[in-house]
């Protein structure tokens, strides 16, 4: 026989775990007349029924999810759900909030109501969405210039391996065989006299050797316009080749040992003319010997490409004119860092304390997304590194500060 006090004990302690629920729970019949709410319940529909009467729960949803009443009307279900996950976009306290709403039948005129908060939730998927809209924009750009290096590439090969073809060919012939000719005129020169007489023997020694100076001048500067192509296509080439592997590492790779400072000279190969084309003079101050460091290279050039294209841009907003500058500083800190500081003198930017808070969307281009920025402060943190980005104010320029552990912790990758 069951103890009536013992029932009653596990009457109250379901009644109280209802209550506590960590979802909203409201006993609802067909027309929508409340019974009984769980105080979750209470706190997320009250701020949404008029003059505070929670009487009816279809009446304080009306203004989100009218069709309510008619839903259950017509839905032929004996038990389960009758409305399943449906987000409500609701104003609470003057700002948007979002619910999600399932409705159960239990049985008969009995409805149970789950309402919870997922605001949070819809931000996340915000969030992602937009990731995955940057990251489907990124791979069809990648797409493009993918096949645009390689049709250049093609294109540079072509002309590589035309230049080494004239490159390699011997010297005239034809000058070898005018400055022999004029040898022998010189050497006949007594028996020319006679027959031409004084002056037209040295008009004519006078021309043979004007013509062979002329195009021992041309061969020259041909032999310099050569070598100068050849060595503009090699760094062409050098280019493309760092821009392919950029490319080609977009989802990571393995960590190596390299010198930073060969990194930040590939992204300066890749960002050098963007420097140039606004008349800023670059300065490199790198301490002698560095010690090498562990990291992804694809990621981290990443990271000073940004950088550079961030400084470059940050001159757009400014008058053109003398004194534009950038410096590149890398040495070693205590706690066994290294530390790379781009300093310029841009536009700097307003911030509090001078520091900027780098946070998805955070930016300090009027026209800027604020991904890149994003982006490189979780490619350094990944490498358990820091990233920041100081200015004394708009019109001051501003400093970028990135610090690396020379050697990496053997229980992490880097991702």
């Amino acid at each position: 026989m069951t103890d009536p006090r013992h029932a009653a004990e596990e009457s109250e302690r379901l009644l109280r775990f209802l209550y506590l629920c960590p979802v909203g729970l409201a006993d609802v019949s067909a027309s929508g007349e409340v019974r009984m709410m769980n105080a979750l319940a209470v706190q997320l529909l009250m701020p949404l029924a008029r003059d505070g009467q929670m009487e009816n729960l279809f009446q304080v949803l009306d203004s989100v999810a009218p069709d309510l009443p008619q839903i259950v009307a017509v839905s032929t279900v004996d038990s389960g759900n009758v409305v399943q996950d449906r987000r409500l976009r609701v104003m609470v306290g003057g700002a948007e909030r979002h619910y999600s709403l399932n409705l159960l039948r239990v049985e008969g005129d009995t409805y149970m109501a789950v309402v919870s908060d997922v605001t949070q939730v819809v931000l996340n998927e915000a969030i992602t969405l937009e990731a995955l809209q940057v990251q489907a924009v990124q791979e069809g750009r990648v797409e493009v210039l993918t096949s645009v290096l390689h049709d250049i590439g093609n294109g540079i090969t072509g002309i590589g391996t035309r230049t080494a073809i004239l490159s390699a060919t011997p010297a005239w012939e034809e000058l070898q065989q005018l400055a022999k000719l004029s040898g022998f005129l010189h050497q006949r020169r007594a028996l020319l006299e006679p027959a031409l007489g004084a002056d037209k023997t040295v008009a004519l020694l006078g021309f043979a050797d004007t013509v062979i100076a002329r195009l021992q001048a041309r061969a020259e500067q041909w032999r310099d316009t050569i070598t100068f192509y050849a060595t503009a296509i090699a760094h062409v080439q050098q280019i493309i080749s760092i821009q392919r592997q950029f490319i080609r590492g977009g989802g990571g790779a393995a960590r190596s040992t390299f010198a930073v400072t060969e990194l930040l000279d590939d992204a300066l190969a890749i960002q050098r003319a963007a420097l140039e084309k606004r008349g800023v003079a670059l300065a490199l101050d790198y301490t002698p010997n560095l010690p090498p460091i562990e990291g992804d290279r694809t990621r981290l050039i990443q990271v000073f490409v940004n950088a550079l294209k961030n400084v470059a841009e940050a001159f757009d907003t400014m008058e053109t004119g003398p004194g534009r500058s950038l410096r590149i500083a890398v040495q070693t800190v205590p706690d066994d860092k290294l530390e790379i500081v781009f300093t310029d003198n841009a536009c700097g930017f307003a911030a509090p304390d001078g520091l900027l808070a780098i946070a998805r969307g955070q930016t300090t281009k009027t026209a800027g997304s604020g991904v890149g920025l994003h982006a490189s402060a979780q490619i350094i943190a990944s490498h358990h590194g820091t990233f920041t980005l100081r200015s004394p104010g708009p019109g001051l320029g501003a400093v970028c500060t990135i610090r690396l552990l020379l050697r990496q912790p053997s229980h992490s990758a880097v991702s």
